[in-house]
């Protein structure tokens, strides 16, 4: 019966704890937002420097379609498609400049609450850029936020080395900003919130960690970061906001936190952040309900609930995305360059190395550090279709897995087991590696990638009208099509329909009907497809128009020009074209990674299973340990 009491005690005290919680948030988020609306109509009420406004729009316009910092662009890459680490998101930085610099007409809190592009974002970048803008351009700013983002990637990191006291928590640190890119996120008005949010967070959770653990400290931190992050960002890469100085907060507090502190520090703080990042949202939502009217809630509401669906299959051709497990991947992807693969290999050398000699020793963090390797992962399965779509900045979330795979790894190789390699203890961990490498290899099955075959330049016309049909040898080159065209253009008609047909010799394996008014405005209109062709067998694709007597125009190579290796033999009505095939666009879908980095992928996720082999090994004893002890001292009693 007082066993009862007790707990009905604990769980009324939680409870009020939590309701005093959420109003104190409610509270802060509602005080919160009046300020940063005041420091928006306060921007607004400046003006501009035309000069400056001219300069810095005319050099946004210079830099071109999704440029890269380091120069390694072509007209043929693909915006969305290219995975170099450099990549700029200069669209949004011109839908910044263009807001920074807005003179619509209006009150200044119409202005400031409206905002012309994205209106259920704050856009408080707006509250510094705009007063900055009157000094300096957008050129200078860029040179000044590269200076000030290496400063304070020195300061945090002399922060850690401070605090730990261990050089491997530096190099921990030091990894996980070039993991950011720093290059890109300096030459980025877009990139630039989160990390500065990120990195002076960390700073705070190093240089003043007592202070934060006393009373709730630790939970209003992360409120106030993700109010911030709401407040400055674009959705870029906001969990850095939250697992950056959650990291460096666990890691600066050690033994001052035990076991149960931390996990309670990792969900309060999760909540905390989730409260303040999204209950922003909501009201800046609020405030634009009250002041203009119109149902802003339905289009916050709308981009969240897409978010976190699947692609639609009008995008699945240009974002090379189909499935959660191609999202996971299509990020990492911009993790596939040397000199990231050199520094994840040498950390996960090191963790297999001492595993391997049995000279891992875990601390109470070593768990925590673990569980942030998830949240990577996890924000890319829930917020699936912007990550799909936007893998060009997105890809940056997994910077917190891989601190916190860092991180673990400082955490478990401080002090060397002298028994730890006997013979037989060997053996066992290498049938144990062996296994996860299996499984790893496996799991790296699920990462493809697309491969375009594409025919493009100098073309010669073939009038293809009703009742002729065109043939083309075609031997795929890989099983999977996910897309595929040929390239026409219509005549004097837009009745009718082309008809596209795969034959496995005298068996048809798929049909396709497509409106000829598709092609009105276009010549290439890529097709969704799912076909399963065997690599090097020959088919056949027939092409021919239905209900169009005037016919279309078909774009063949110049005699003698044949681009692409999977075509063969082209005929008109069975009879031979000449050396001549179609211009078409291929996309395949398969693994068609090199051997390095089907090795990488393999080892990456070997370790991660091994990673958590050795933790469950670990949690289990302790949780055995402590069974046992509470019996022991229940039969002592």
């Amino acid at each position: 019966m007082r066993e009862n009491t007790r707990a009905s005690s604990k769980i009324g005290s939680f409870c009020k704890t939590l309701f005093l919680f959420c109003v104190k948030y409610i509270g802060i988020l509602f005080g919160m937002g009046v300020l940063g609306l005041l420091f928006m109509i306060l921007a607004y009420a400046l003006p501009v420097n035309e000069t400056i406004k001219e300069s810095s729009l005319s050099h946004a316009a210079q830099m071109g379609w999704a440029p890269l910092v380091n120069n390694r662009y072509t007209q043929y890459e693909s915006y969305f498609c290219t995975y170099e680490p450099g990549i700029l998101d200069d669209t949004t930085d011109k839908i910044i400049l263009n807001n920074v610099f807005d003179e619509s007409k209006g009150t200044l809190l119409e202005r400031a609450v409206s905002v012309q592009n994205y209106g259920r974002y704050w856009h408080g970048y707006i509250s510094i850029l705009r007063p900055l803008f009157f000094f300096v351009d957008y050129w200078d700013f860029l040179l000044i936020n590269s200076f000030l983002q290496l400063f304070l990637m020195g300061v945090t990191g002399y922060g850690v080395l401070k605090v730990t006291a261990n050089k491997k928590y530096a190099l921990a640190f030091f990894c996980s900003c070039i993991f950011l890119t720093p290059s890109a996120t300096a030459a980025s008005l877009q990139y630039t919130p989160v990390f500065y949010i990120s990195m002076l967070g960390s700073l705070v959770c190093l240089l003043k960690t007592e202070y934060i653990l006393q009373k709730n400290r630790r939970y209003y931190l992360f409120l106030f970061l993700g109010i911030a992050t709401c407040y400055f960002d674009f959705l870029t890469y906001p969990l850095l906001s939250y697992a950056f100085p959650f990291c460096w907060l666990i890691t600066a507090a050690g033994s001052r936190l035990d076991r149960k502190a931390q996990l309670k520090l990792l969900f309060g703080s999760g909540l905390s952040f989730l409260f303040g990042y999204g209950g922003f949202f909501v009201m800046k939502w609020v405030i634009h309900a009250v002041t203009l009217g119109g149902n802003i809630f339905q289009d916050g509401l709308s981009r969240v609930f897409l978010y976190i669906n699947d692609l639609e299959d009008s995008y699945k051709m240009l974002h090379q995305h189909y499935t959660r497990i191609d999202t996971l991947y299509n990020n990492f992807r911009h993790y596939l360059f040397p000199v990231f693969i050199i520094i994840l290999s040498v950390w996960m050398g090191i963790f297999v190395y001492r595993f391997m000699r049995g000279n891992l020793k875990f601390q109470a963090e070593s768990t925590i550090f673990a569980a942030v390797t998830l949240m990577g992962p996890a924000w890319y399965y829930i917020v699936n279709t912007h990550t799909a779509a936007h893998h060009l900045f997105t890809y940056r979330i997994y910077d917190a897995s891989l601190l916190g795979f860092m991180l673990f790894v400082c955490s478990v190789t401080g002090e060397k087991n002298p028994t730890g390699h006997k013979r037989a203890s060997y053996l066992k961990r290498s049938l144990v590696l062996g296994l996860c490498l299996i499984l790893g290899y496996f799991a790296s099955k699920l990462a493809k990638e697309d491969l375009m075959s594409i025919s493009a330049g100098e073309n010669t016309e073939l009038l293809l009208s009703e009742g002729d049909a065109l043939e083309v040898e075609f031997t795929p080159s890989i099983e999977a099509i996910k897309s595929f065209s040929f390239c026409y253009h219509t005549r004097d008609s837009l009745s009718g329909e082309i008809i596209l047909e795969v034959y496995d010799g005298d068996a048809l394996k798929a049909e396709y009907t497509v409106p000829i008014e598709t092609f009105q405005n276009s010549v290439n209109n890529m097709l969704l497809t799912d076909w399963r062709l065997t690599p090097g067998r020959q088919y056949r694709l027939k092409v021919s128009v239905r209900d169009n007597e005037s016919g279309i125009y078909i774009l063949m190579t110049p005699e003698g020009i044949r681009p692409q290796p999977e075509y063969g033999q082209s005929y008109l009505n069975q009879e031979p074209l000449g050396d001549v095939e179609p211009l078409s666009f291929i996309r395949y879908r398969g693994h068609v990674q090199t051997r390095l980095v089907k090795l990488f992928l393999s080892f990456c996720a070997g370790t991660f299973l091994l990673m958590w082999f050795r933790i469950f090994c670990s949690e289990g004893s302790q949780l055995a340990f402590s069974v046992l002890r509470n019996r022991n001292r229940k039969n002592a009693s």
